[in-house]
């Protein structure tokens, strides 16, 4: 995609977002990048966030999407391909497919919170295992 602000009609931005500045330009051109490298194509991006939402809501879905993209990522490690097949199997967690969820505003908010829980967990665990191992190299353990 080029640099021109034409991706952010196509997504759906609305005009006030980017009034006095690029924000919602820059918005919709990052959406349209995350959801090429995630192999989600734009018919998606616009059936999701043009359809019956306000301006508001638009908004409020495309930093939502963001939001999903940038925990997967972190999640997945930057393993692109990893983060495409888990948007697109069957979670058990979710009971359903998350890439199918992300079609609606609740969708996005659920997959979000998910996505947040996992972080969080994985944070907790990778803090015990740091706090575990001093105590370890201390009593003569190897970690």
């Amino acid at each position: 995609m080029g640099a021109r602000c034409v991706d952010r009609r196509r997504v759906g931005v609305p005009e006030a977002a980017s009034a006095g500045g690029r924000r919602g330009c820059f918005l919709a051109r990052s959406a349209v990048r995350a959801a090429a490298r995630l192999g989600i194509d734009a018919d998606w991006l616009e059936a999701t966030f043009i359809s019956d939402l306000t301006d508001a809501e638009r908004g409020e879905a495309i930093m939502l999407f963001l939001r999903i993209v940038v925990l997967l990522d972190e999640l997945c490690d930057a393993r692109e391909a990893e983060a495409r097949l888990w948007l697109r199997a069957q979670s058990p967690a979710l009971d359903a497919v998350p890439l199918d969820l992300m079609s609606s505003r609740e969708g996005l908010g659920r997959v979000l919170s998910h996505l947040i829980a996992v972080h969080q967990e994985r944070a907790r665990a990778e803090q015990a295992t740091c706090h575990a191992r001093p105590v370890a190299a201390k009593r003569g353990r190897s970690p």
